[in-house]
């Protein structure tokens, strides 16, 4: 076995059934070995057809297999470890003549390394040909040819995730690359520019590679409504100009799901009106956890979802930007841009599902702000606010605080902050902790109960009335059944 490699267990549990043809641990797999990070995605390239021995071993383990991209000849299979957890196994033809040129055509240095492995278990030794165990030990990131982002651009954003995730410096000549390949991002297919992006934005890290990605250029080439943003000007107390808005939105938005969900604690906190996020946010953890993970479909988790969506907020403003006495407004930008946020969605080639969440939560990212004028957030009110925004309700309140923080240079005044925090941790007790009190009780009367109390037909007038007990209920004005007779009688009479 090669120095310091120790070979992850499921890689050893594929091994007996490779068969005779070459085959060999690439890519991001040998590179996690390496920094001895746990990973369930391995990669490997085969000298004979990579669709046929994934097919070959998905029989042999009893394991799930599908075509990744026939025309490359590369397999997926997926195995099923202990605990429920699930490993990736990617196949493919070696893209070259050797495995030499297939590492040479690879992105960076520190995914151009390669284990030979063989049925009895035995593992050769590291081939390495362009230094990257080198360049990991440097923590630096190094194209593996002067050519290699502009033969595919997508790896432009990938050298992002890659910086951000790894801690690595991306080296003199691959940051010229990275800059240049801004135009040519265009030529990459929307499902690739979807894949890359999301990854990112579902990193632990995921402030800090929004930030990179502006510093670098590239955040307009990937979502274009960016750009419409620079330069639009915005009234106080905004202290950016639209785009840098958007920005510092999303990446404070990551900050705060941080919060949420553990992966940033007090040490972490930037200022006060973070360490004050943290305690709200805290007492909503494991709950938390489980809204954002949640992957409304394709396995891409709400918590990117919800990023991308912070990065289309305002993309309504620049058609919606008026000037009157008063100064600048935009009114009903938030209508507006959710429409094109549905348009960026689609373009991207998310799901309806998904681009259903984008367009509530752009839709509805004002309305925590507008509930700061209630002089006391009542019940019906948290009970409105969930039945208009739906399942996205903690997404909006979470974008509304980054929109907050966003509008200022820190630290933000603590009286707005206190203010608008104190909305989100009604809203938010509601959805984790009272949900079936105040977001969506159960009617205590049936449709058929109401037909049969009040001698209605079938028809829109008992939904009305069931509407209306939902809202009693929730607002605590109805507890009991004969309250609810009682209230759909007089709910009747007052048509």
């Amino acid at each position: 076995m090669a120095p310091g490699i120790g070979l992850p267990e499921a890689v050893r549990r594929v091994l007996p059934a490779l068969g005779p043809e070459p085959v060999w641990l690439v890519g991001g797999s040998v590179r996690d070995a390496l920094l001895g990070r746990p990973t369930t995605d391995f990669d490997f390239a085969v000298r004979g057809d990579g669709v046929a021995l994934g097919r070959r071993l998905a029989n042999v383990l009893g394991a799930d297999y599908f075509d990744l991209d026939p025309t490359r000849r590369t397999g997926r299979v997926l195995l099923t470890l202990e605990a429920g957890r699930r490993a990736t196994f990617d196949f493919a033809s070696l893209r070259g003549a050797d495995i030499l040129q297939d590492l040479a055509g690879r992105d960076f240095t520190l995914n151009a390394m390669a284990l030979p492995l063989v049925p009895s278990g035995e593992v050769g030794a590291l081939i390495d040909p362009l230094g990257g165990a080198a360049d990991l030990r440097r923590r630096e990131l190094r194209a593996c040819s002067p050519s290699a982002i502009a033969d595919d651009p997508i790896r432009a954003v990938r050298s992002v995730r890659l910086a951000v995730d790894l801690e690595c410096r991306i080296e003199d000549e691959t940051l010229r690359q990275v800059r240049q390949a801004r135009p040519l991002l265009e030529q990459v297919s929307p499902e690739r520019v979807r894949d890359e992006l999301f990854r990112l934005l579902d990193m632990p890290k995921a402030s800090a590679a929004i930030r990179l990605l502006a510093e670098l250029d590239l955040s307009g080439a990937l979502v274009p409504e960016l750009e419409a943003l620079r330069g639009l000007e915005q009234p106080p107390p905004h202290a950016f100009d639209g785009l840098e808005h958007s920005l510092a939105t999303a990446s404070h938005l990551a900050d705060l799901i941080a919060l949420l969900t553990g992966r940033a604690g007090t040490a972490e906190a930037r200022h006060l009106a973070e360490a004050e996020a943290l305690t709200a946010l805290a007492a909503h953890r494991s709950r938390g956890i489980e809204y954002v993970d949640f992957a409304p479909s394709f396995g891409r988790p709400r918590r990117a979802l919800l990023l991308w969506a912070s990065l289309l907020h305002d993309a309504g403003k620049p058609a919606t930007r008026v000037v009157t006495e008063g100064g600048v407004r935009f009114l009903g930008h938030e209508t507006v841009g959710s429409r094109l946020a549905v348009e960026a969605s689609r373009r991207l080639r998310l799901s309806t599902v998904e681009q259903a969440e984008v367009e509530l939560t752009v839709l509805h990212h004002m309305r925590p702000e507008w509930l700061e004028s209630e002089p006391d957030l009542t019940r019906r009110a948290v009970y409105r606010f969930f039945r208009a925004v739906e399942s996205v309700g903690p997404s909006v309140v979470l974008l509304s605080l980054a929109d907050l923080l966003a509008r200022y240079v820190p630290p933000i005044p603590i009286d707005v902050w206190r203010r608008r925090l104190g909305v989100a941790r009604r809203l938010l007790r509601a959805w984790f902790e009272e949900r079936e009190e105040v977001v969506s009780p159960t009617p205590l009367l049936t449709g058929e109960d109401v037909m049969r109390s009040l001698g209605l037909p079938s028809g829109p007038e008992v939904g009305r009335i069931l509407d209306l007990l939902r809202e009693a209920q929730a607002a605590g004005d109805v507890t009991s059944r004969q309250e609810a007779e009682a209230f759909v009688r007089s709910a009747a009479g007052a048509r």
